[in-house]
């Protein structure tokens, strides 16, 4: 995930990416702009998430590369925990008298 998150908005790769990660099953890697442009600074801190929502490498506040090994053990989340799609039930229309 491309992005360029502003300040004071770290919570997202704190808190919200690790949460869709785990949500979705899947690993995300979230890589954020760093730096200032203009009246804009940038939060940075890219990151790795596994898929139950443990974060794998963070980079905080400056430039850099990260990355990660993901461990044999979290290929189990390759279904998602959550089945809140699979469990949807379109509405159904009201019955006519």
């Amino acid at each position: 995930m491309p992005t360029a998150n502003m300040k004071p908005y770290a919570a997202v790769s704190l808190t919200l990416l690790p949460a869709r990660a785990l949500e979705s099953g899947l690993t995300l890697v979230y890589a954020s702009y760093c730096g200032s442009e203009g009246d804009l600074d940038y939060v940075a801190r890219s990151c790795i998430s596994a898929p139950d929502g443990a974060p794998l490498a963070c980079m905080g506040d400056r430039v850099g590369l990260i990355t990660a090994d993901m461990p044999d053990a979290n290929t189990r989340y390759a279904v998602p925990l959550f089945t809140q799609l699979a469990d949807y039930r379109p509405a159904q229309p009201p019955e006519t008298p």
